[in-house]
């Protein structure tokens, strides 16, 4: 009687071609992956920057002062400040409450509406001018956030 003990496992053909399938499935995925973690920086970007702007807000409603929101372009970050002076800029006369405060490297500001990229709370909660700020992907010139500001309320709101 000849009897054969079993053997369990896996054949090197089939661990192979496994790997092979997983790893086909991985270089599909990538770049969808990639896109989404840009997609997904730039939101949260976007809501950073919303943040910033409602605690500028609250801070002027708190301390019953001027706060300031700077837009910096050329180094794409905001700094926050007590516009002391009354003269809604960022000037040697106000102090820094936050910042600079810089978006990710892969992120930019494309646009800012606010006069001369200053945006101030007053101690009721309305702002100083009405304006949009727009943020979006240096990798993809499709995917944008924008920043509304209303000037009567002060309301910071993310489209």
């Amino acid at each position: 009687m000849n009897r054969r003990k079993a053997v369990s496992g896996f054949t090197m053909i089939e661990v192979l071609t496994a790997v092979a399938i997983v790893g086909i499935v991985a270089a599909l995925a990538a770049p969808d992956f990639l896109a989404s973690m840009r997609y997904f920086r730039l939101r949260a970007d976007a809501r950073d920057q919303v943040s910033y702007l409602r605690l500028a807000r609250s801070t002027a409603v708190t301390e019953s002062g001027n706060v300031g929101v700077y837009v910096d372009t050329t180094f794409q970050a905001l700094t926050l400040f007590y516009d002391l002076n009354g003269d809604n800029i960022l000037d040697a006369g106000d102090s820094t409450l936050l910042g600079p405060i810089s978006v990710s490297s892969d992120i930019r500001y494309r646009s800012c509406s606010f006069p001369n990229r200053t945006l101030v709370f007053r101690p009721n909660g309305s702002a100083s001018a009405s304006g949009t700020l727009e943020l979006g992907s240096c990798a993809d010139s499709t995917r944008s956030y924008t920043i509304e500001v209303l000037a009567s309320t002060g309301r910071v709101k993310l489209r």
